[in-house]
């Protein structure tokens, strides 16, 4: 028998773009009852760049949205943060991406929602938080995530530009720093019979994702230095190109566990003994020459010649997949990484599945994202307003 592990739960978003709805849709995906709350022109997110031809069917937005139900609320009008409120009373969670001035501005404060909604979990997800000179500093990931928490300024090579990163990562990542953290004051709602306060940043997910570096340099102070392949502290854990162009990732410990065995791999068996080789503080000494040394070895051969070697020699490795590559691999397909989702409108396409498992649950992607405003009526029925009130809601212009 499988369950829905959020069955039960309902959750009022009132958020854009794509970080916390992000979290709220994994809750969609575990059985919670998710209502989003959308200005009358809709989530910007709806309408990015990223479209199919001959629509205005956004592929991000579905991957954050599914399972969903949309209302509109104007909460430029008077009426329409007494209304978002209303709907906080019925609900478990209320999720929100305004800032701090935003949220007094609209009386959607946690102490304003608890005001009628004295057990809701009220959780935000800003880019630096409520609080400090930055909360209502604006950004995306790009910028709190990989840019301000010094991400974007070790990852790369010495003297290159930095990199721009894939859009989503950062927000993924707070998503899923969210989605915990409602869950655990979810827990302790229950517990306590008190209603909870989540504050949860772009910021300060990105500094927990590089936590290592800084446990390093709150100690010695000091700025991480760049990881340059061709310098590496440990050859066994680098890059290296291959006779085809295609690069492959070694990532072993510094450890003598693998080095016989990678020697033997490449053929040469009498590095294990070398002098500048032998020991783990050797390879650490002499790293460029052994780097170099490997990309010779490595780029005298194709990618797929590789594969079964290094396999076949239990090292720690994997090629530089690539996306497509990926939408193939037996491994996402056996683990349901790639799911099928059916439209309202009947069509059917794959979308990215939840980043883990529970055993017995049913975590399906349950619907596509919703149309906006599709299920106002709905919802505004389920909160105790009858249809003329719900007339003379949409008559003051409450609803957009």
């Amino acid at each position: 028998m499988t369950v829905l592990p959020l069955d039960g739960v309902r959750v009022i978003e009132l958020a854009t773009w794509v970080a916390a709805p992000s979290a709220t849709a994994i809750m969609a995906d575990l059985g919670a009852d998710v209502v989003k709350v959308e200005p009358p022109a809709g989530d910007a997110w709806r309408y990015p760049g990223m479209i199919v031809p001959g629509g205005r069917w956004s592929t991000a937005f579905e991957l954050d949205n599914r399972g969903k139900r949309s209302v509109v609320v104007d909460l430029a009008h008077e009426g329409g943060s007494a209304l978002v409120k209303r709907l906080c009373a019925s609900a478990d969670i209320f999720v929100t991406n305004l800032t701090a001035s935003r949220q007094r501005l609209f009386g959607l404060t946690a102490a304003d929602v608890h005001q009628v909604a004295p057990r809701v979990v009220h959780a935000s997800l800003t880019a630096y938080g409520l609080e400090g000179p930055d909360a209502e500093r604006a950004g995306f990931d790009n910028a709190a995530f990989w840019a301000r928490t010094g991400i974007m300024g070790i990852v790369g090579q010495p003297d290159c530009p930095p990199g721009m990163f894939r859009g989503g990562q950062g927000d993924h990542t707070a998503g899923l720093a969210l989605f915990g953290a409602c869950l655990a004051a979810l827990r302790a709602r229950d517990r306590s019979g008190q209603g909870q306060v989540v504050d949860a940043s772009l910021f300060a997910a990105g500094l927990w994702t590089i936590g290592s570096d800084y446990s390093r340099s709150l100690i010695n102070g000091q700025q991480p230095e760049f990881r340059d392949r061709s310098a590496a502290v440990n050859p066994l854990a680098n890059t290296y190109r291959c006779a085809d162009g295609r690069w492959l990732a070694l990532v072993m410990p510094q450890s003598d566990r693998y080095w016989p065995a990678l020697c033997r791999a490449v053929e040469h068996p009498e590095w294990e003994a070398h002098p500048d080789y032998a020991t783990l503080d050797q390879r650490r000494i002499n790293g460029i020459a052994l780097t170099s040394a490997l990309d010779a070895v490595i780029g005298a051969r194709a990618l797929e010649e590789w594969r079964p070697i290094l396999d076949g020699a239990g090292l720690i490795w994997e090629p530089m997949s690539t996306v497509p590559e990926v939408l193939q691999d037996p491994q996402a397909e056996v683990t349901h990484r790639f799911v099928d989702v059916e439209a309202k409108d009947g069509r059917r396409f794959r979308t990215v599945n939840t980043p883990f498992a529970i055993a017995g649950a049913d975590m399906d992607v349950r619907s596509s994202a919703p149309d906006l405003g599709a299920d106002t009526a709905d919802v505004l029925a389920e909160c105790g307003i009858d249809a003329d009130e719900a007339a003379a809601i949409a008559a003051s212009g409450a609803l957009g």
